[in-house]
């Protein structure tokens, strides 16, 4: 997302980026793949309908469920509200910038934040610590970076509470913690080299692995998948999206462990055998950023993505995009109105009243809410 190698030819760039391609484990080939289902009849166009749910001129990085509540994480600290619809909160780290939030349980918090809410400046987010819900915010002492730390920054948290460990990314590395953040241990990547950060970070609980994401130097996409018994790690090609190219979210069907939907800058990846091959349901569109890609929790054929036109200063519409085959085919959503700040850097389906609702985190927009009228 923050680019600086415009000035290299493209023919420079192509030699570059093909010495270095590659990495061990999948093939990391886009196509063909297994043979293309059938042709079926494609389900009906949902009906939708579009709320605005406040927090208006606030970026919404990541939006979390936590049993009855709903977090957000923006440019100006961290919100939440009830699923029984009161208005969002701030619970605190006001004036800060969140890159993720870990929730430890309703009263441990731990966030990745930067005293600073321009999303121009560059800076790396520190962990900061709450033991009572949020009310009172300190810093977290911590030796994530492996002695560098004064220069490294996490740009993304996962607690795994099932096993007691905190996983958190950094520019290039991934690590563990099972002291909830204070000590960490690097099991892939490196802590100190030249990269850009790596946000995306998914536990697939099905196998036992991990998989993250983000950008290298030189604007490929990086996606890795990390073994946690054997800590081998996969690379997958960073011609899966066309350069520039960054993942940005990574999503995980709990009920099919080798189905992994990888989304960023281009476009959206589907690998339905844990990255050995890949096809792309939404290719290079424009060099659109789809922060996520979500699954619908009563249908995993039903995937959800918006996306965001890389333009910090001005309006856009608000963009959805709904599958309701597993990514074959897709129906378009828009929402423009005039002056609104649409497009989304967050996702989030939940269950209200047993029927699947979207809350979408927008860059300097709020939150909208999207209902499904029909019911479907």
């Amino acid at each position: 997302m923050y680019s600086w190698l415009r000035l290299i030819s493209v023919p420079a760039l192509a030699t570059i980026l093909l010495a270095g391609c590659g990495g061990g484990g999948g093939s990391g080939r886009v196509g063909p793949g297994p043979p293309p289902p059938p042709e079926v009849t494609p389900p009906p166009e949902l009906t939708v309908e579009f709320r605005r749910e406040g927090l208006d001129g606030l970026t919404v990085s990541r939006l979390y469920q936590e049993g009855d509540r709903l977090f957000a994480a923006t440019d100006n600290g961290l919100y939440a509200k009830g699923l029984d619809g009161d208005n969002w909160q701030l619970v605190g780290l006001e004036n800060h910038r969140l890159q993720d939030v870990a929730i430890i349980d309703d009263q441990h918090l731990i966030a990745a934040a930067v005293f600073d809410p321009d999303p121009l400046r560059f800076s790396d987010p520190k962990l900061s610590e709450s033991a009572n819900g949020g009310a009172n915010w300190l810093p977290l002492d911590n030796d994530f970076g492996g002695g560098f730390e004064e220069n490294i920054g996490v740009w993304a948290l996962l607690y795994d509470a099932e096993n007691q460990r905190l996983y958190a990314t950094g520019q290039d590395a991934l690590a563990v913690s099972k002291d909830t953040g204070h000590s960490w241990v690097l099991i892939s990547g490196a802590w100190d080299t030249l990269s850009q950060p790596k946000s995306a970070l998914a536990l697939n609980r099905g196998n036992g692995q991990i998989w993250y994401g983000g950008q290298n130097a030189i604007e490929q996409m990086v996606l890795r998948r990390v073994d946690l018994a054997s800590g081998v790690t996969a690379e997958f090609s960073g011609f899966l999206l066309p350069p520039p190219a960054t993942i940005e979210g990574i999503t995980l069907d709990p009920l099919n462990p080798d189905r992994v939907i990888a989304s960023g800058e281009g476009g959206i990846l589907l690998s339905l055998d844990n990255g050995e091959s890949w096809t792309a349901p939404l290719g290079d569109v424009d060099f659109r950023f789809y922060f996520q890609a979500i699954l619908d929790p009563q249908n995993s054929d039903v995937i959800y993505t918006a996306s965001w036109v890389k333009d910090f200063d001005n309006p856009q519409p608000f963009v959805l995009e709904v599958s309701r085959d597993g990514g074959r085919n897709w129906n378009m959503h828009v929402l423009d109105e005039p002056g609104l700040f649409g497009g989304a850097w967050s996702l989030l389906a939940v269950l209200e009243n047993e029927k699947t609702v979207l809350y979408a985190g927008l860059q300097r927009g709020g939150i909208v809410k999207v209902l499904f009228v029909d019911g479907a």
